[in-house]
């Protein structure tokens, strides 16, 4: 998870309510949070939380790297999903929330999509990726990271300027 602990949007409370219960599942899992506190937000002591403060890129790459998948519990008014792309450009799959910035920008078969503010449809997603084979997650994730490549900045350049030129041309 990466995101500001005390902005509601990015549905922190949420994720911890689910990660509370893949534990009482006894799931073998592990939580790596990246994000900037909130102003009496602290991430909850449970086993395997790990809070990782705010993560420069270098660190914030090694974390998407190690990590099994993104999970981007967002309630809402995400107009895009920057911390997807990066996932996904890491190669890994996504458990996010279904809200329209982030449909726009994951794909259906490298995510798995849950409906904003139900921690429970959170938990139960995350039990069926924990239980995912290997393969799959890392086959998704593949899908994921060329999903990405159409975000290149290269690429995002030359068809903005292209739009530039096309209005002045209609000048």
């Amino acid at each position: 998870f990466g995101g500001r602990l005390g902005d509601r949007r990015k549905g922190s409370r949420l994720l911890f309510e689910a990660y509370r219960g893949l534990l009482a599942r006894k799931l073998p899992v592990t939580l790596d949070v990246t994000g900037e506190l909130g102003d009496s937000e602290q991430p909850p002591v449970l086993p395997g939380l790990r809070y990782h403060g705010v993560a420069g890129f270098e660190s914030l790459v090694g974390l998407y790297r190690a990590c099994d998948g993104l999970v981007a519990p967002a309630t809402g008014q995400e107009s895009f999903g920057m911390v997807l792309l990066e996932a996904m450009a890491c190669g890994k799959p996504l458990i996010c929330s279904g809200i329209e910035g982030y449909r726009s920008v994951a794909p259906r078969e490298g995510t798995a999509f849950v409906p904003p503010g139900d921690a429970r449809a959170l938990e139960e997603a995350l039990v069926r990726f924990v239980q995912l084979d290997p393969g799959v997650r890392r086959r998704q994730g593949e899908i994921n990271r060329r999903a990405a490549e159409a975000y290149d900045w290269g690429l995002l350049a030359e068809r903005v300027r292209a739009e530039y030129l096309a209005a002045m041309a209609a000048m």
